[in-house]
C-alpha cells in the first residue's frame, strides 16, 4: 500500500471546505477520505499504518484558508 498523507483541505482541492481534514494517496494525489473531526479514524488499519500527518510547519496555511497572522 502506498503512503497516505493527512493534512487540512487546501483551496486547490476539489470541494474544499475550510477546517476539513483530507487523507491523500501520495502516489496518485487523490483524496481517499475527508472528515471534519479526525480523518485518521476513518481509515482502515492498513491505511493507518501507512499514513503520515503533515507537521504544523509543513502545512500551507494560506492554501488551507487561514491568514498568517
Amino acid at each position: 500500500m502506498d503512503e497516505i498523507l493527512i493534512r487540512p483541505s487546501y483551496k486547490t482541492d476539489p470541494n474544499h471546505i475550510k477546517g476539513m481534514q483530507v487523507a491523500i494517496d501520495v502516489s496518485t494525489g487523490k483524496i481517499i477520505k475527508r472528515n471534519f473531526d479526525n480523518v485518521y479514524s476513518k481509515l482502515t488499519p492498513e491505511q493507518q499504518q501507512n499514513s503520515r500527518r503533515l507537521s504544523y510547519d509543513e502545512v500551507d496555511w494560506q492554501l488551507a484558508g487561514y491568514d498568517k497572522n
